[in-house]
């Protein structure tokens, strides 16, 4: 069996491979072919191509000599448009892998190189990227990327200067998945994070405490700052009290998070929520107002919502920053115990987060965030992205900094899901969640309709009173999960079964295992498995051999059979 553990180190190095065409598409890891042209020793620009648009100006060409003395690079320049150029070469990856991707640079009067691992065709997603000062010396440029998608990847360049000479040798794309680290921390309860955005709805209030929620995120909820401050100077705090009391009544022990998103209208001229306020003293006074009135009972400010999407923010990460050093300063002073988030992104914005990191953004912030969103049959894969983030971090000194996804949830077609593909899709978006690094899943949201294309996730329609079959699922792996430690992840590719191996207090637990097919699994002896927890609240015990395994997850526990009261959907 071909296994990937992460807790194991073994390397499959993949270099990337030339052919003798300049526009050619060339798929990394296609063939047994050896090597070639790796480090442009044939003399050739073979599989390299220069993708141009809006009258750019754009030329590449053997250069000499190469690192280390060798005989040749590539050399590369922009005479006209250097924001409309890019030097690509095409691969074919795995979704769900994690990639290192590198090369050395320099250049012959200093200038900003960028290279990114990126989506070939639309939407042109950027799975990874670093930004170089590139000076006359050999520089190498190194980072990770994980594609969610199997569509053609493209190794590029991008140079901030025209009439500048570039040079790159040794490029190399490494599988990396091996070699990841996973969350080994203890799981919190803040793991399972919720949205409300109907709260004004009493019912749905004990049905949210029956799931166990550890944390509530503030956001499409009515207490924004354009709801609270419709009108300047006259503050409106009914719906974020309401908010407040509730949460505190019905799950006391449960974290909030407040999410800064959109300016009113009368503080920008009426552009739209997503351009600053004319007036920084505006939003200076709302953000204090809020903070002495809700620092006693909000856990975490997050900076801004999406900022990578116009939608919520047309304008420079300058300017979000800028707004982001006065948030900071009146929160650190008023509650120095509270967290503080970067602004989030989308798995669209990693060149975004990092112009904001470039400036210092990472300088004010205790957590960084983004928001997942994946298909239901892709979770496995898009989630490995927080790899790609948690690199950038660490490229720009914020190696310890907590990632949270703050906002997501599996997405349909808009068909009607069996129960089954229900409980699969919850679990396994908050267990792909933690394994990949990050410590919140904020579930969006707890009053949604099938018609959103995304997970029911509460019974009753209209007052969301109940625990439907999701729901369950969610509080049957909150209490899996919450207070153990992941130590190992392995993914049997020949199988397509995932594997978590749980422990508490140093004591071994069992396995959560799945897989994304219809498979008889054999669980290993030396687990010393007895008993099969299900995601519905029913335990079975085990005897050996085989078991049925497929998308739903279950939990393969070494003790004994616990009897305990199953949860239910309200009649």
């Amino acid at each position: 069996m071909k296994k990937m553990s992460f807790g194991k180190i073994k390397k499959a190095i993949l270099f990337v491979s030339f052919l003798v065409f300049i526009s050619c598409e060339v798929f990394a890891n296609s063939s047994n072919e050896p090597l070639v042209n790796q480090d442009f020793e044939l003399g050739a620009t073979s599989a390299w191509a220069i993708n141009s648009w809006s009258e750019s100006i754009a030329s590449m060409q053997v250069g000499a000599p190469g690192k280390d003395n060798s005989k040749f690079s590539l050399k590369i320049a922009i005479s006209e448009n250097p924001s409309s150029s890019v030097f690509k070469h095409v691969v074919q990856l795995q979704a769900g892998h994690i990639y290192q991707v590198s090369a050395w640079v320099k250049a012959d009067k200093e200038t900003k190189v960028s290279m990114k691992l990126q989506k070939d065709v639309a939407s042109y997603n950027t799975w990874g990227q670093q930004t170089i000062t590139a000076t006359s010396n050999w520089k190498q440029i190194v980072f990770v990327g994980s594609p969610k998608d199997g569509d053609p990847s493209r190794i590029i360049f991008f140079l901030s200067d025209i009439n500048v000479s570039v040079y790159v040798d040794n490029v190399s794309l490494i599988d990396y998945t091996n070699n990841t680290t996973f969350n080994k921390k203890i799981v919190p309860k803040t793991l399972f994070c919720m949205h409300s955005n109907k709260g004004h709805i009493l019912d749905l209030w004990p049905a949210i405490s029956k799931a166990d929620v550890g944390m509530i995120r503030l956001m499409d909820s009515g207490v924004n700052w354009p709801y609270i401050e419709a009108q300047k100077g006259v503050f409106t705090w009914a719906r974020m009290q309401m908010y407040v009391d509730r949460i505190k009544k019905y799950i006391p022990d449960s974290k909030i998070m407040y999410t800064f998103s959109d300016v009113p209208g009368w503080a920008n001229g009426n552009k739209g929520g997503g351009y600053a306020p004319l007036d920084m003293g505006d939003w200076k006074n709302f953000v204090t107002r809020l903070v002495d009135k809700y620092g006693d009972v909000i856990d975490y400010y997050e900076m801004w919502n999406e900022f990578d999407y116009s939608l919520f923010w047309a304008e420079s990460s300058e300017k979000m920053l800028e707004m982001h050093k006065i948030a900071y300063e009146i929160i650190r002073k008023k509650d120095p115990t509270a967290k503080i988030l970067l602004p989030n992104i989308t798995i669209f914005g990693l060149p975004r987060l990092e112009e904001y990191l470039a400036l210092g953004g990472g300088d004010y912030a205790d957590i960084a965030a983004i928001h997942f969103y994946p298909e239901i049959n892709k979770i496995e894969e898009s989630l490995m992205f927080a790899h790609s983030v948690r690199n950038l971090l660490e490229s720009y000194g914020h190696s310890d900094m907590p990632i949270l996804n703050t906002e997501g949830s599996p997405v349909t077609d808009g068909q009607a899901l069996t129960s089954k593909q229900e409980r699969s899709s919850v679990a396994r978006y908050t267990l792909m969640t933690w394994v990949a690094g990050m410590d919140a899943a904020c579930w969006y949201f707890w009053e949604n309709i099938q018609e959103n294309k995304r997970i029911v996730f509460a019974g009753d329609e209209g007052t969301w009173a109940s625990l439907n079959d999701s729901a369950i699922a969610y509080k049957q792996l909150s209490d899996w999960l919450i207070g153990t430690n992941v130590t190992d992840f392995v993914v049997d590719r020949d199988s397509q079964t995932y594997q978590i191996k749980v422990e508490k207090d140093g004591k071994y637990l069992g396995w959560i295992v799945w897989a994304s097919q219809s498979v008889d699994y054999s669980p290993l002896e030396d687990w010393k498995i007895k008993v099969i927890d299900l995601l519905d609240g029913s335990t079975k015990n085990y005897t050996g051999g085989k078991i049925s395994l497929d998308i739903e997850p279950v939990f393969l526990r070494q003790g004994d059979l616990i009897e305990k009261p199953v949860l239910r959907m309200s009649p």
